[in-house]
């Protein structure tokens, strides 16, 4: 977690304890009030509740920027170094689909032949009328 992030978290976490305190002096102020005299239930004042909104937002907020970046080992180990970290960035490197789709053109392969041949994937209407024809060739030569 970065220095930002705690600074927000902690403040966040103040808010919210803040706003619970103030919830109980009112109830509790609410409760005294209500044996005195007698009357309707006295809703939560809107400050506590942007309060207690606030403190969540913040939370959240704090949460989003603690994120960093992923680290990966390395797959490739070299003699006499240690084990290197990389970031995200470093990870995956850019290619051109242009150039890898020429590469496999050149040598016959598809590189999405899983996902474009599907041979359950077929013509159904054109395979029953196949399979009618068939049937009654049958029929006709015995």
């Amino acid at each position: 977690m970065s220095f930002l992030s705690k600074a927000i978290q902690y403040i966040a976490i103040i808010v919210i304890l803040h706003s619970g305190f103030s919830s109980y002096e009112f109830h509790q102020t609410a409760k005294q009030l209500s044996l005195d005299s007698i009357s309707n239930v006295i809703a939560l004042p809107i400050d506590i509740k942007y309060e207690a909104i606030a403190g969540l937002l913040l939370f959240i907020i704090s949460v989003f920027v603690s994120f960093e970046k992923i680290e990966y080992y390395s797959l490739r180990r070299q003699e006499g170094h240690s084990i290197e970290t990389l970031s995200q960035g470093q990870y995956l490197k850019y290619i051109t689909l242009n150039k890898a789709t020429d590469r496999d053109n050149m040598i016959n392969s598809d590189p999405t032949g899983d996902v474009s041949y599907t041979p359950n994937m077929v013509h159904i209407h054109e395979k029953r009328k196949q399979m009618r024809d068939w049937i009654q060739k049958q029929q006709e030569t015995s």
